[in-house]
Formats: structure tokens, sequence, C-alpha cells
């Protein structure tokens, strides 16, 4: 038995090596396979990616994905780096600046130099090369089992052999008292006949007993269960390695984008300049130039004031974008504007403000650099040349993040924070979340590296190296999913994150995270009980088969008893594993989130000169019995 369960392990390993292959050939498709090469005084001619050398000068249309790593010799544009680098926004490029393969550009056309030969070198495929180099080192699952199988066989069949010498002489040589031999069947009279039988009576039995049915199933049952349970929970389990190994997770590293949050950004802030304006029209002018355009900031802005404010948004005319810089047009007036007629409108970044000429004054880039410093993304808004407000958006947390990381502290975790986003941003998610270390600007490498570094730190409270969990979302984590001692995946998430993880979190719920670690203490400690019962069963079983007792019961253990004891040590164990089925997950407090309202009547704050209104767009309820509380996003003007 506990060879077929040996067996069994080894054949779910290859399965999930070949899922492994699966998912790899998966993310190499995300490799363009043409390239449209520039030729000196022809037209650009389409060519497959393999024939692309160093040096080639290639054009990037927009909308198309960039066919490997380069410098921008010309044009202006912005990637989106979502899937290397996790960075929600997207980038913008100018001349000189580095792209990367994969990456989709998005509004302008770009020509770059290309630095790699035909993707070999690009980081898509550094990626995959760092996730088998990871793979390789995996510790096999079945290596506990391998070596219990190889030394408990042995030594049951040797005290097996030892019980019979023993018995054999101790009957030949009449070393024990008349009475004994009665009691164990023996004529006393008789010449020795029945030595033999009783000896081989007592070896049969020790062979039976020792059987190492119930050390087989132990560890086997449990994890199945568990594996059951955390699937019901929705945290898919991949094979009891990752069980066993998450018990001992010392540190935990968070991705930032898709997992801590929500992976797409959200208007947060709208702080209106001119007394002349409302929010509401300011979202107008905003939305209304933005309708047009495919930015994701652009579509945030739309989905904010058409989705919860209900505005009648204008399509603009006239309308112009700069990659990089922001889009200008003009927009109609409507019932919620206080113009009548239609006006110039500029939506860009401050840079692209300061170029048209459009006056900021210093209170309002001081409003801008404080929401800067929060994390988020602001955008100008100015009619007629001149700055009326700026809308700050933000990749928003996850409502339970704050109080999973609580949670995670408390279980006595070390909470790390690793990223591709900008420092900033990330520094400003960390303070909210209560993280105390964080690393920005990581590539998928780099990730990889950082993880192995903290593998190789030893940890102060155990004295030995620190054991890692990585939850991530994206492409860009497969290599620190794959380095770390346990991966885990959003559900969400892209298929090659999902492969690399030892457990996925089906419903994409962080909650999910601490109910995975639990179980996994838990069904280790019942991993435990099972064998603790298993060996003081054989402590005891054996040496009673074996008769060492007899002296003191005058009895023994015949073979079929000895068979029944097998059994139902091989049940209880059975029995121990299905009580997991009563698990119960640990509650976590948490915020949730409302639905998105503004508020017409606002209340006006004298505050050092600035004249605020506070404006709530989102509302959040509370952390019942939790200290921290999410900020609520507000509108104010200057």
């Amino acid at each position: 038995m506990l060879l077929t369960f040996v067996t069994l392990g080894k054949y779910m390993e290859s399965m999930a090596k070949g899922k492994t292959a699966d998912a790899l050939s998966e993310l190499a498709k995300l490799q363009p396979k043409t390239a449209l090469l520039i030729r000196e005084g022809k037209r650009d001619r389409e060519i497959p990616i393999e024939l692309v050398q160093r040096g080639d000068l290639l054009r990037i249309l927009p909308g198309a994905n960039i066919p490997t790593d380069g410098v921008v010799k010309s044009g202006s544009s912005s990637t989106d780096e979502s899937m290397l680098t996790g960075e929600s926004m997207p980038v913008a490029k100018k001349e000189g600046d580095y792209v990367f393969g994969s990456t989709v550009n998005q509004q302008g056309t770009l020509v770059i130099e290309s630095s790699c030969m035909g993707g070999e070198s690009s980081a898509l495929a550094q990626i995959c090369a760092l996730i088998e180099d990871a793979q390789l080192h995996k510790a096999p699952i079945q290596a506990y089992a391998d070596w219990l199988a190889s030394i408990f066989a042995p030594c049951v069949l040797g005290m097996a052999v030892m019980t019979f010498i023993v018995w054999i002489t101790f009957l030949s040589l009449d070393l024990i008292p008349t009475e004994w031999k009665v009691e164990l069947g023996v004529d006393a009279l008789a010449d020795h006949s029945d030595d033999m039988y009783v000896a081989v009576l007592f070896a049969i039995s020790v062979v039976v007993i020792a059987c190492p049915c119930a050390l087989g199933l132990a560890t086997p049952t449990a994890v199945m269960v568990g594996c059951g349970v955390g699937a019901k929970k929705g945290v898919l389990i991949k094979g009891g390695r990752a069980l066993e190994t998450a018990r001992y997770i010392d540190t935990i590293v968070f991705d930032k984008t898709g997992t801590l949050t929500v992976g797409h950004p959200s208007v947060r802030d709208v702080v209106v300049a001119d007394r002349g304006y409302t929010p509401r029209e300011l979202l107008y002018y905003g939305a209304s130039l933005e309708c047009v355009s495919e930015h994701v900031l652009g579509k945030a802005i739309v989905a904010t004031a058409a989705e919860h404010e209900k505005l009648q948004l204008q399509e603009p005319t006239e309308v112009c974008v700069v990659p990089g810089r922001g889009i200008e047009g003009v927009v109609a007036a409507s019932s919620v504007t206080s113009r009548n007629t239609s006006v110039n409108v500029l939506v860009g970044n401050a840079e692209y403000c300061e170029e048209k000429g459009i006056e900021v004054s210093e209170k309002m880039r001081g409003q801008m650099h404080e929401l800067e410093l929060e994390g988020k993304t602001v955008v100008v808004v100015c009619v007629e040349n001149k700055l009326i407000g700026v809308i700050a958006l933000a990749d928003a947390p996850r409502p339970e993040a704050a109080s999973v990381v609580k949670h995670l502290k408390s279980m006595g975790l070390d909470v790390w924070l690793i990223t591709g986003d900008n420092l900033r941003t990330a520094s400003a998610i960390a303070r909210q979340m209560g993280i105390n270390h964080v690393k920005a600007v990581a590539l998928p490498g780099e990730k990889a590296s950082q993880i192995k570094a903290l593998q190789s730190q030893m940890n102060p409270l155990t004295l030995k190296p620190r054991v890692v969990c990585m939850v991530g979302d994206g492409i860009n984590d497969a290599p620190a999913l794959a380095q770390s001692d346990i991966g885990m995946a959003i559900g969400a998430g892209t298929q090659i994150a999902k492969a690399e993880a030892d457990m996925v979190l089906v419903k994409s719920a962080l909650t999910d995270v601490v109910v995975a670690l639990d179980l996994a203490r838990v069904v280790f400690s019942r991993i435990k009980l099972n064998f603790f019962f298993s060996i003081v069963y054989n402590f005891i079983g054996i040496p009673l088969a074996a008769g060492m007792f007899f002296p003191l019961i005058h009895q023994m253990m015949p073979p079929a008893c000895a068979g029944l004891a097998m059994a139902f040590s091989s049940v209880s164990v059975v029995v121990s594993s299905l009580l997991l089925k009563k698990y119960k997950a640990p509650q976590i407090l948490q915020a949730k989130a409302q639905k998105v309202h503004f508020e017409e009547d606002v209340q006006v704050v004298d505050l050092k000169n600035l004249v605020r209104l506070k404006l709530s767009n989102v509302r959040y309820a509370p952390l019942t019995n939790v200290d921290e509380q999410i900020s609520r996003p507000k509108v104010s003007v200057h």
C-alpha cells in the first residue's frame, strides 16, 4: 500500500510538470510572430520575428505588440507594461527610452532599434528561462515517504526474525517456566514439537501488526482531505508539498497591482481650482474630452462621470492627442455647465499644462504634490487656457487588504511588498496596508532575485533560513512564484502565474491567503497527530505481538488479532483525517466598499486660506473592532 502511494505521488508530480510545460507554451504565444522592418528607400516589410537582428529598425504601430526589446529612435507614445512590471498605468515613451518585447504600444507610432535577435534575449524569454530554472530546484514531494519505505520493511522483517530466534531458543532450551508453556499451548512433556509452531506465530504476529498501513496513510489521507477542504473554501492546493511547506512560512511577499489592489485605476479625488466651476462641471469637461480616448486613465474618468454621476457626456470635436502628454479639443455645453457655449478643453499631465503656458498657482502645485505623495496620478483639466482643477486617480486597494496584512502579522509572519511600480506609489500603498518592507521598480528577474535573497537570510526567531511565500497574479510574478517556497496566485490572474503557483486563490479574495496558511497549519498538525498515533501504535503493538509483555499479561497475540489491530490503526488514521472536513476558516474583519456616491450638498470649511469642499465619492464601512480605517476620497476646492 505504501508503494502504491509513492507511485501515485510520482504520477501526480509528472502531471504537474506537464501542465507547467503547457503554461510555458502559452506564455511563449504572447511573443509576436512578425515585425515591421524599416528598409531605407523602400516600403516597410513584414518579416518573421526569427529574422530580426540586433540593430534593425522596426516600426511599431498604435495598438500593436512590440516584437522585441529595443530603444526608441523616433516618435512618442505610451506602452502597457502591466504584463511585465505589474504597473497599472501606461508608461510614456520618447526618443532614447527602452521598450520591452511583447508589451503593447498605445496611441503613437514608434520607431525602435532592436537590441536582441529574434526575441531570444527579450525580457519575455528571460522570464521563461527563470521559471524553468526555479522548477529544477523543487524538492521531491515524496522524499519522506521514500525514506520511510526504505527502512520500515527491513526493520520489521528483522524484528520478526529476531522474535522467532528468541522464542525458539527459549522454548527449546526450557528457559521459560512450565506454566508459561502451558499458557502458550505447548506440551511441556512432549519433545518440543510445538516450539517451532509457537515461535512462528509470534513472528507472523509481528509482521502483521507492524504493517506500515497506518504510517503510509498518515500523510496522504490528511493531504487529500485538506486539499478537498481547501477547494471548498476557494483555495486550490497543488499537492502535499504545498501544505507541508506552507506550515513553515515565516515571510510573505505581496505583489501590488491586482493583488493588494483591484488592478485598474479609478477616480479617487477631484480638486477644483476655480470657484466658478463645480466638481460635476469639472468632471463633465474632463470626461467628455476623454470619451474618445483609449487611454486607461481616460476610460476611468469617463466611467466615473457616466456610471456614477450619470452625466450626459458630449462627444468632443477638433480632438488632438499628444502621446505621453494629454489630449485637447472642443467640448459643447450641457445642463451641468455654467457656460452656454462650446469651450476649448485640455486634459493631461502638469508638464503638458506648462508647455501650453497655462499658469498653475503654488497652492495648487502643493495640492497636486500632496496627491502624488499618496501614490495617485494627477490629471489636470483646463478650460480656455485656464486651469480649473485636477482629477486624481489611483489603483484602489482591495477593501480586505489592510485586515489581511494585520492578521498575517498576528500569525507571526514578516510581510513584504515587491512591485514593478514606482517607489512613490508602492510606499503609499504600503503605508495604507501597514507593510514595513517595500521593494519597488522590480522587474520579474529582480523579484525572483529578491525572493532568493530573502530565502538566504536567517529568521532571527527560528535561527533557520526564511521560508518565503509569494502572492501574485501576473506574468511578471511567475518567476518569483516559481522561486518562492510557496507561490500563491490570484484566481483572476494570468494562466502562467496560476501554473507556477503552488496554491491558487480561486475566488481572487485576499482573505483566502489567511485561509490557505491556516488550513496548512491545521492539516500539518493533523498529519503530526496521525504520525504520533501510528508511531505509538507500533511502539506498543510490535512488542505486544512479539510477546515482550507475556510475563505480565500471560497472553499471546495470535495473527488474527494482530490483523484486526492493524486494520483498526488504519481506520483510525483515516477517520482522524476525515475530521478535517469540520475545519472552520478564521474570520477576517474587513472593510466593505459601498456604492460610489457624490453629494451635491457640500460643506465649506476655511482651512489656511484654502476653501475646500468636502465631497466623498467613495464611502467605506469602518473596520469593525479594528483600529485602522480606510480614508475616504475627497473632492476639494482651492
